[in-house]
């Protein structure tokens, strides 16, 4: 069985959906979100989605072809994300944050961190994260793309978020989005 087909198949913890249903592998998972079913938004079902992200990646993956462009930013992909992303393009909780003076991390001040390959976003009691986590051409448009997992979260609330996105062609000029 080759490594995706048993991350496919491996059992996690049970996640409900909306209609009631519950899955228990990412095959199962994978089927719910294609019949548009969706994720409870109880608490602790939302936390517990953070473990079906990688489902969503693989499903990606799995669709991606050999970017023939290049990613020239492969030492830079955090400050990429805290000075291009518009954070506006995807749902998260700073959308009441938005305007026009902050549409990139970098805009919300010092507490915006990045790395090699992930931008943060943190105070004591939030953690927004943004985390590069392949590069490929997953749009099929023959230029480098950025699968991304997010990570947004009260440190001690009971909001909580965790997606996969795609940021397409990453080496375009202006801001880029996310879907």
């Amino acid at each position: 069985m080759a490594k995706g087909d048993q991350t496919l198949a491996a059992k996690r913890t049970a996640l409900k959906f909306v209609s009631g249903g519950m899955v228990t592998t990412c095959r199962d998972y994978l089927a719910r979100v294609r019949a548009q079913d969706f994720i409870d938004e109880a608490v602790t079902n939302r936390a517990v989605a953070s473990e079906y992200v990688m489902c969503d990646s693989l499903a990606m993956l799995r669709g991606a072809a050999v970017s023939s462009g290049d990613d020239p930013f492969a030492t830079e992909r955090g400050q990429v994300l805290a000075r291009r992303l518009d954070v506006s393009s995807f749902r998260s909780s700073l959308g009441p944050r938005i305007d026009d003076i902050h549409r990139v991390l970098a805009d919300f001040g010092p507490s915006v961190t990045a790395t090699a390959t992930e931008v943060s976003l943190e105070s004591l009691d939030w953690r927004f994260r943004l985390r590069v986590v392949a590069v490929g051409d997953f749009d099929r448009d023959g230029t480098a793309d950025w699968l991304v997992w997010l990570t947004d979260e009260a440190k001690d609330g009971n909001y909580r978020d965790y997606r996969a996105l795609l940021i397409p062609n990453v080496s375009r000029p202006g801001l880029l989005a996310a879907r």
